[in-house]
């Protein structure tokens, strides 16, 4: 449940970002906006830095449980933690990140592939 709302914080950060991109004529603009935004009392801590934390809790919490069941491989949730973090050292990690969110989860969309292969024969 808490996962649901850390996706919703998340959810309500992109679309911020987004109407900000919109309504703004440049780049200072786009400051100005985000200023306002965060300045409300609570919209911090709800939406860019506490809530959403807890999506990445609960996603970090399901991979270690697949892993304990061997439905994925040891490392996998190695890979999801780095996705998490190298971000947070350097943006120009994002892409790097992302490749190890794949990796990660290629295994479990292949497994998800073949069974829906299976299930359309039967």
């Amino acid at each position: 449940m808490l996962g649901f709302v850390g996706v919703t914080a998340v959810a309500i950060q992109f679309v911020i970002d987004i109407v900000v991109g919109f309504i703004s004529a440049d780049h200072a603009a786009m400051g100005e906006h985000f200023d306002r935004i965060q300045s409300i009392p609570g919209i911090e801590i709800a939406i860019y830095t506490g809530l959403p934390f807890l999506f990445y809790l609960a996603q970090v919490s399901l991979i270690v449980q697949l892993a304990a069941q061997r439905k994925v491989r040891a490392w996998t949730p190695v890979l999801v933690v780095l996705d998490f973090a190298l971000p947070t050292i350097e943006r120009d990690f994002i892409p790097l990140g992302a490749i190890c969110l794949l990796i990660s989860f290629y295994p479990l969309a292949r497994q998800a592939g073949r069974r829906s292969a299976h299930a359309l024969a039967a």
